[in-house]
């Protein structure tokens, strides 16, 4: 696109502290597509609980891309062309979230995806420099820099009051062909007990075993599922430490 950014007249206000709610979000669309219908925005909001994403995603197919949030726009350094999509026509909201609901998924997924990844990117982890620049340290030692991974599975163990204490395997779905529940069946097996997937507060699937497997646990993944020793990380008091 042409570097010639117009002036645009906006309220010059103290930078947001916090990203639009759906409906701050949903008035803005409609401010800027549909003026009239901006009273529907409690109803609509009603009608999508849960399904926001879904909404958003179909009407910035049907009318053109959200405005944007000058809170993100700040963060990520974007510009309102660059958060352009095209615009389709005809269609209520209702038959356009409808029809979109499967490739809605699929952004959504690619978008969590993305956000996970940049969630990962941005960990501070054994071996790679952290946002200081400063690299991490296992256990007092410095790790060599491991080239960029994809795969990560950190393992966690989390202590419970009154009740035995549970590993969590979080990352088994980076690894290349590992189905995860046949990974959580080949856990069960190997330290005779449950193991089930469960999903995390982001939708993410992690592996819970019962009992304190931690360290066992990081030899069996790289023996079992070949991941790589600098793929496979401890988390100990919030602290990730590499396997040795």
């Amino acid at each position: 696109g042409g570097g010639e950014r117009k002036p645009r007249a906006r309220e010059e206000g103290p930078a947001p502290t916090e990203p639009w709610s759906a409906e701050m979000r949903l008035t803005k669309f409609y401010e800027k597509y549909l003026p009239a219908k901006v009273s529907d925005v409690p109803k609509l909001l009603a009608k999508y609980a849960g399904k926001e994403e879904a909404l958003f995603t179909a009407l910035s197919k049907k009318y053109g891309s959200e405005p944007l949030d000058p809170y993100l726009a700040a963060k990520y350094g974007i510009g309102e062309e660059e958060s352009d999509s095209g615009g389709e026509s005809g269609g209520s909201e209702e038959e356009v979230v409808d029809s979109h609901t499967a490739a809605d998924e699929e952004a959504r997924q690619a978008l969590s995806g993305m956000k996970l990844a940049q969630a990962a990117a941005a960990e501070k982890v054994a071996g790679e420099a952290g946002p200081d620049g400063k690299k991490a340290k296992a256990r007092g030692v410095a790790v060599k820099a491991t080239q960029k991974v994809d795969t990560r599975v950190v393992i966690q163990k989390l202590a419970r009051q009154r009740k035995k204490a549970v590993t969590v395997v979080v990352g088994m779905d980076t690894v290349p062909d590992v189905k995860m529940k046949e990974a959580a069946k080949a856990f069960a097996k190997r330290f005779a007990g449950s193991s089930s997937v469960k999903k995390d507060a982001s939708g993410r699937e992690e592996i819970v075993l019962q009992g304190d497997h931690q360290e066992d646990c990081a030899v069996f993944i790289v023996k079992t599922f070949k991941v790589k020793k600098e793929c496979v990380f401890l988390d100990i008091d919030g602290e990730f430490v590499g396997v040795v």
